[in-house]
């Protein structure tokens, strides 16, 4: 079950990684700065926690982008890699409060290609991995 649970988070993850793109290769004007915003730190959140839950964790009960990569990162010194420091809603993903700035967004949507590559389901076992 928390492997079925693993796998709907990872796809949601890559679905709103899609969305973030999506908006920002629209002409400037037409960009909904807080769909990439929300999207990028939702995926994030649902790349590490899909980590945690693949690796038999719990899930801790915060909205916290730093903590969930402290977590991840004592599984796997890889996540120690990857900083999070730009992401100014880290402390809680679930903040409604969103950033417009493009080059910021840009960094954002980096950060979570560069969470999912940290999490790709070809590492997961071939029972799970997406077809």
């Amino acid at each position: 079950m928390q492997t079925n649970q693993a796998k709907q988070l990872f796809l949601e993850a890559d679905t709103l990684i899609q969305r973030a793109e999506y908006e920002l290769n629209r002409a400037d004007e037409d960009v909904v700065p807080h769909q990439i915003c929300s999207s990028t730190r939702i995926a994030i959140a649902n790349y590490l926690q899909s980590f945690l839950m693949r690796n038999g964790r719990a899930i801790p009960d915060t909205t916290n982008l730093d903590h969930l990569l402290q977590i991840c990162a004592k599984e796997d010194d890889r996540f120690s890699e990857l900083n999070l420091s730009t992401i100014d809603c880290r402390a809680n993903f679930e903040d409604h409060s969103y950033c417009s700035n493009m080059n910021k967004l840009q960094e954002c949507f980096t950060l979570a290609q560069k969470t999912r590559s940290l999490t790709m389901q070809d590492k997961w076992p071939k029972s799970v991995r997406t077809k």
